[in-house]
């Protein structure tokens, strides 16, 4: 590779990192707009029970790290957290349209604005962790709709059944989920 070649590819890589930058930021952005608020404040004690039930949940979905104890009370959860929860709240969703678990399990962040709707959320996590058909559901590959024909010819045609799962760890997995 020529000198010059290489300073080519050496801008290439900078513009990538600096986009994928932008990219991280925004969705941090984004994931801070959906985070629940505080009608007054979220104490410590209630934030660590929704922890607790985070940590028997995130095994489910190949994370063995578990989230560490909050330390403070707070206006609104970290991002990393909020990030966490929206994968749950999608994976439960995506549960009950399966009709894999009870239709009372699904929770929406921006409805927790106090101590008590942090616990309602623990427990609905907590109840799902212990759930075998919600266990089996994360275990079973993802069954992508048939493709339905266009009738638009300006709508484009999207790739139906791929396993996105193949060749990821699970770090790529959770931010799949998320």
């Amino acid at each position: 590779m020529t000198p010059m070649e290489q300073a080519d590819l050496d801008a290439m890589k900078e513009k990538v990192l600096e986009r994928e930058g932008e990219m991280v930021a925004t969705e941090d952005n984004l994931y801070d707009a959906s985070s629940p608020v505080a009608v007054d404040m979220f104490h410590k004690k209630a934030l660590n029970v929704l922890v607790k039930s985070t940590n028997k949940l995130l095994p489910l979905f190949g994370v063995s790290k578990a989230y560490e104890t909050l330390t403070e009370d707070m206006k609104t959860l970290p991002t990393d957290f909020v990030r966490i929860l929206s994968m749950f709240s999608s994976a439960i969703s995506d549960a009950i349209a399966a009709d894999t678990i009870e239709p009372d399990m699904a929770f929406l962040l921006e409805d927790v604005t106090d101590d008590t709707g942090l616990i309602q959320v623990a427990g609905k996590i907590g109840a799902v962790s212990g759930e075998r058909a919600f266990k089996a559901f994360l275990k079973a590959p993802r069954k992508e709709p048939a493709a339905e024909e266009a009738t638009d010819a300006s709508v484009p045609e999207m790739a139906e059944g791929m396993d996105m799962s193949e060749g990821m760890d699970s770090e790529e997995l959770f931010m799949g989920r998320v």
